[in-house]
């Protein structure tokens, strides 16, 4: 029966329980809402299969608020998508290649932040080129929080990037976004927490992506901000299979 489970969990959609008891089967009918049961026959009479059976079909899922979360949850990450991907927003090479390599291997994703002290005021590493040097198995992505990121395509390109990220506050993130996908780039369009979402809705159709500060835009360590979750909601109602990019203030507590 456990094997059988094992193996039938590894369909999508598929929440299988092996049933060693009656109890044991109300219990992941009603609290976990499984919808394959499997039994060992080594281990149970005919009788025991008939009645835990039985029960089972019986039992309804409960709607509790404390197994509903858990239930979406599940949900989440049966559908793959939380994924954790590490920022990195640094002043020099070495600090970024140095940071790279340490979290390297924890993560699909590679997060790199830029700032020219145009849009936002702070000032990071911005020879994206010389980040070719850099050989890590990660995808690398770059979130350009500049006025004028045209200027920095080519670096991007050239680095080895395989995302980038403008935002809808600079003027010129149509014809980044036009020039990135003909550079063969993914491109994502970023929104800062004071920009009402609406201002990305001519823009949204054209990217893959969109990437919600959580914070004011220029500086990690921030607390995040809850105005990014109506932000999120609006995102999933517009477009339910665009992918969300959460950035700044995210850990432990609030990824929640």
């Amino acid at each position: 029966g456990g094997g059988m489970a094992v193996a039938a969990n590894k369909v999508k959609g598929a929440w299988a329980v092996d049933g060693f008891s009656v109890s044991a089967a109300r219990h992941t009918r009603q609290h976990n809402h499984a919808n394959i049961l499997t039994l060992g026959q080594d281990f149970l009479s005919t009788k025991d299969i008939q009645s835990i059976i039985t029960n089972w079909l019986k039992t309804e899922p409960s709607s509790h608020p404390r197994h509903a979360r858990r239930l979406q949850q599940i949900k989440r990450a049966e559908q793959g998508q939380i994924e954790v991907t590490p920022g990195i927003l640094e002043k020099t090479f070495n600090d970024i290649k140095g940071r790279l390599h340490t979290v390297a291997g924890l993560s699909k994703t590679m997060h790199l932040d830029v700032a020219d002290n145009t849009l936002v005021p702070n000032k990071t590493f911005l020879n994206l080129a010389e980040l070719k040097q850099v050989k890590i198995k990660a995808r690398k992505e770059v979130h350009l929080m500049v006025k004028k990121p045209l200027d920095y395509l080519p670096g991007v390109v050239v680095g080895g990037f395989k995302q980038a990220f403008v935002h809808v506050e600079s003027r010129q993130a149509q014809e980044f976004i036009r020039k990135a996908r003909g550079a063969k780039l993914h491109v994502g369009l970023a929104v800062d927490i004071n920009t009402p979402i609406t201002k990305i809705k001519k823009l949204a159709r054209l990217v893959q992506a969109v990437l919600i500060m959580g914070i004011k835009a220029g500086f990690a360590g921030q607390e995040f901000k809850s105005e990014a979750l109506s932000k999120i909601v609006k995102i999933r109602q517009w477009w339910p299979k665009m992918e969300v990019v959460v950035d700044g203030g995210v850990h432990e507590d609030t990824i929640k």
